[in-house]
């Protein structure tokens, strides 16, 4: 008796992107020619992964023509990154299980587009929930009355844990076909660890690809997350601004005091619990820091952004801030923050496969590119 099968299919093609015919970020009707140039040349040079050095004369948006440009294309590197482990995971599933009827495939292939959304969905209602509360705040800042709501500093703390994905490997035993390869079982495995880190390292591993977009002063930076509240879709990018202690240290005593600010956070905290800075939450009080990582992420906020939220729920911008990396989608800092390799170690900043935006290149002198703290390899 013959047994018919499905011919294998071919490997699934790598998806490449190109520049849209129109910016649809871009908050005014028409772009300049050259605002237009700008960012079709970004986008090309961010999907080839090459260095582009690119110019254009004051006054013609730079800072708002490379964000819309970038972040239109993150936008589309997440969808065909997602699209991408779809296919590869239907390639692997129709290779190795042609007898298998269609609808087991299709099952199994569904399933795991949810837990790839499932994720992001969950924290996205976080940011929600956060955008929510700061339009309470700012409701009642200007005077207007909101009955039957309670708003505190103090949120109610919340298990950061419920939101990690479940155990589920006895689940994909009953989904996916009991002769599937192990190679392939052992591929959805690794599909899905891109998506979800583990219980033990939820809250270390990169998440997300990003944008660094480094300057030289906190103006200029702060000139960008005004740009980014302009863009279309902006008011809702995660977005994190990272400066020094000297920045954004909120125990005032401790700066008044302090010579060497760096010197005396670190030795602070090494101190017994009850003589600790009260604005560093201890292991047990995670959710503190959470919660700050939430509203900081909630919308585009500016240095001074931070520190005001840090004060009104008495946490660490500086540690919260850092808590925020993983999670966000731009990340805005000084140069030295960005090019001397102990600063990034410090912050566990890992540069491979992001992009990096320098503004303005004019200023980043051959100077500090010749001493080793600045040297950085970009391959080919």
């Amino acid at each position: 008796m013959s047994v018919s099968s499905r011919a294998s299919p071919p490997p699934p093609e790598v998806l490449s992107l190109i520049p849209p015919a129109s910016f649809d970020a871009f908050p005014y009707e028409t772009p300049y020619s050259i605002q237009n140039d700008l960012m079709h040349t970004l986008y090309s040079a961010i999907e080839s992964r090459s260095v582009a050095i690119v110019e254009s004369p004051t006054g013609t948006g730079k800072t708002l023509s490379l964000l819309t440009s970038a972040l239109t294309w993150l936008k589309d590197e997440q969808n065909r990154s997602k699209k991408g482990q779809l296919n590869s995971l239907r390639h692997a599933l129709e290779t190795s299980s042609a007898s298998e009827p269609r609808w087991v495939i299709e099952q199994s292939i569904a399933r795991h587009k949810r837990a790839l959304d499932q994720e992001e969905e969950e924290f996205a209602g976080r940011l929600a929930k956060a955008r929510k509360r700061e339009e309470i705040v700012r409701r009642k800042e200007n005077g207007r009355v909101i009955k039957k709501t309670k708003l505190t500093n103090d949120p109610e703390p919340q298990d950061d844990s419920r939101f990690l994905p479940d155990d589920d490997d006895d689940e994909d035993k009953d989904m996916l076909p009991e002769n599937i390869d192990p190679l392939v079982r052992e591929q959805l495995k690794k599909l899905r660890s891109k998506t979800y880190a583990s219980k033990n390292n939820a809250e270390e591993d990169p998440i997300c690809t990003k944008i660094f977009f480094a300057s030289r002063t906190h103006t200029q930076l702060t000139q960008a997350i005004s740009e980014l509240r302009k863009i279309t879709g902006g008011e809702v990018t995660r977005a994190i601004s990272l400066a020094s202690r000297k920045n954004l240290c909120i125990h005032d005593t401790l700066r008044a005091q302090a010579g060497d600010l760096d010197e005396a956070c670190r030795e602070i905290n090494t101190r017994p619990k009850e003589s600790r800075c009260p604005f560093l939450p201890g292991i047990d009080e995670e959710s503190r820091l959470l919660d700050f990582r939430d509203h900081a992420l909630a919308h585009p906020k500016d240095i001074e952004d931070l520190v005001s939220l840090g004060r009104e729920q008495k946490t660490c911008p500086y540690y919260g801030t850092r808590k925020a990396i993983n999670r966000a989608e731009l990340v805005t800092l000084p140069y030295n923050l960005l090019l001397q390799k102990p600063a990034r170690e410090a912050l566990g900043i890992d540069l491979k496969n992001h992009i990096i935006l320098l503004i303005p290149f004019s200023q980043f002198t051959p100077e500090p590119c010749r001493t080793p703290f600045y040297n950085y390899h970009y391959p080919n």
